[in-house]
């Protein structure tokens, strides 16, 4: 299974960056935690700043 690390999302620029709860609501994400199938987060970017268009082709 892949994970993320929760300070592999912070994304000065994104729009939203919160996990799921699983009962409809959303929590930050933070530095510590581990993102997968089971905690999925939400990551909206406006692709045509740069930073997040640099981070979409760099981050798998």
């Amino acid at each position: 299974m892949n994970v993320i690390e929760g300070k592999a999302l912070q994304v000065s620029d994104a729009i939203i960056a919160c996990q799921l709860d699983g009962k409809g609501g959303l929590i930050p994400i933070e530095d510590k935690d581990v993102i997968h199938c089971e905690r999925p987060c939400w990551l909206h970017l406006n692709y045509t700043h740069r930073q997040s268009a640099d981070w979409l082709q760099s981050t798998p």
